[in-house]
């Protein structure tokens, strides 16, 4: 048999309910014996509907708080890259002069480059990066050379950019690892060397993408870069 309640309980949202049934049990047990076990079984009832409606209202009350104050999931972060479209950017000078190895190509306004790249440039580079120089048409580099680049930032720490628009035949490197379309062919800590660098780690990438119907080559050199920050590169690149 429920126990006799005197009085509301607020312990739990629930309490309402059960105060309601146990004023019942009361009601009838004290009609039974007097007057005044009726009018105190009727108190009890209007204390725990009393209790009951409070207790929904306060939980009505929490739900719109809760609603209204709790945070909206943030955006995921991600690594700060000037828009696809975009390479202005990317086309903005190095902040320095950096030695350079005898150019065989022909010196190409920094404007015409994402054309004779296709577009095929990287998206994102390491901040403090910027366009040391472009290359195009006529070259050593043979017929279906269209575009070479070249990045740097104040150490000298460089990315080269090469890219052919047609190319017979598809090279695979099964022993290399990938990343994507990306083979990776070189890492090797101490293998590069620049007068203002110094030695300093060797990436080199290389991707025959299909583009637009044609196999296209580009081949991506890197000094002085982290393997994270090179492969980071190589994915930007669109292909």
């Amino acid at each position: 048999m429920p126990p006799r309640t005197h009085g509301p309980s607020l312990d739990a949202a629930g309490a309402g309910r059960k105060a309601d049934v146990y004023a019942q049990g009361t009601f009838i047990r004290r009609s039974r014996r007097s007057p005044k076990g009726l009018l105190c079984a009727r108190h009890e009832q209007r204390q725990n509907r009393w209790v009951k409606s409070r207790a929904r209202t306060s939980i009505v009350a929490m739900l719109v708080i809760a609603a209204c104050t709790s945070p909206h999931p943030e955006p995921r972060r991600t690594v700060s890259t000037p828009p696809a479209d975009d390479v202005r950017i990317l086309l903005s000078p190095a902040p320095r002069t950096c030695p350079l190895g005898i150019m065989r190509a022909t010196r190409l306004p920094s404007s015409s480059l994402d054309k004779a790249a296709d577009s095929h440039l990287p998206r994102w580079l390491p901040e403090g990066f910027g366009l040391i120089g472009a290359w195009g048409p006529p070259s050593q580099l043979g017929p279906d050379f269209a575009a070479q680049a070249i990045w740097a930032d104040g150490q000298c720490r460089e990315v080269d950019l090469t890219y052919w628009n047609r190319i017979e035949g598809v090279h695979e490197f099964p022993d290399k690892p990938r990343i994507g379309v990306w083979f990776v062919i070189a890492d090797r800590s101490g293998a590069c060397f620049n007068p203002v660098l110094g030695e300093a780690r060797c990436l080199d990438y290389f991707a025959q993408p299909d583009s637009d119907g044609t196999r296209v080559q580009v081949a991506v050199s890197m000094m002085g870069l982290s393997r994270s920050a090179g492969d980071a590169i190589v994915r930007s690149i669109p292909t």
